[in-house]
């Protein structure tokens, strides 16, 4: 258990000390009363003016690292009425950066008995809205899932090119677009089931052709149809002349 005079202060105000590089004179308030300290720590700065430090005040004691008890003293020309506490005069540990608590440490009890976990930032706070899609953490796939992924992927593209194939009209799809999870995949990966090839698109129905139209039927003859003439026969190379009359005087 720490000495009673080991208190949660609220940090006042913090100034550098004259001709001093690194000392600070600080004002600390316990409640009840403030109190002027002068300390090296690095992480002492004006920007955590009102947060809450653990402080040593004048007769503390049986402190890590502290011979008998705290006293006033002039340091660097400055008053100190006490010490600021590190890690290891609390708890064990780190040594030479002050000890900051949060808020829930009453100003002017006792610092926790062992080292409290840092909060994480926004903590108490409603989580933002998660937009949809892939969040940022998103799940990681299991030897096995890249496995099955893998052959799955070769198996659509296998699907893909035979239903480019059984259409030869529309334009095979590239390849090299497809999205490859692992093509490095063992020999013992898990059997994913394949998927199954599109079917392929219906042929179009054929049109009914119509059969040409008949010849025109020849008109019925009343009439026999006439003998063809015989053809006249030829003169004979000696045919008999014919004798002319002989002409009568009158």
């Amino acid at each position: 258990m720490v000495h009673e005079q080991v208190k949660v202060c609220e940090l006042k105000s913090v100034e550098a000390v004259a001709g001093k590089d690194k000392l600070k004179a600080i004002e600390v308030f316990d409640g009840a009363t403030s109190y002027s300290i002068v300390t090296n720590a690095p992480n002492v700065t004006a920007d955590k003016v009102g947060q809450r430090l653990v402080v040593a005040l004048e007769g503390a004691e049986d402190l890590p690292g502290v011979d008998g008890a705290v006293r006033k003293a002039h340091v660097g020309g400055a008053l100190s009425e006490g010490m600021l506490c590190d890690g290891k005069m609390l708890w064990g540990g780190s040594a030479g950066t002050a000890v900051f608590l949060d808020d829930e440490h009453a100003v002017g009890g006792p610092p926790p008995a062992s080292r409290p976990r840092p909060k994480q930032a926004g903590a108490g706070a409603p989580p933002p809205p998660v937009a949809a899609g892939e969040g940022l953490f998103a799940k990681k796939l299991t030897k096995e899932e890249k496995k099955a992924a893998a052959k799955a992927a070769k198996e659509a593209r296998k699907a893909k090119k035979a239903g480019a194939a059984a259409a030869p009209d529309e334009p095979a799809a590239d390849d090299d677009a497809a999205t490859v999870v692992d093509d490095a995949a063992p020999e013992d990966a898990a059997p994913a089931p394949p998927s199954a090839p599109p079917a392929a698109a219906p042929a179009p129905a054929a049109e009914p052709v119509a059969p040409p139209p008949a010849p025109p039927a020849e008109p019925a003859s009343a009439e026999p149809a006439a003998e063809p003439a015989a053809p006249p026969k030829a003169a004979g190379l000696f045919k008999k002349k014919a004798k002319k009359p002989k002409a009568t005087k009158l």
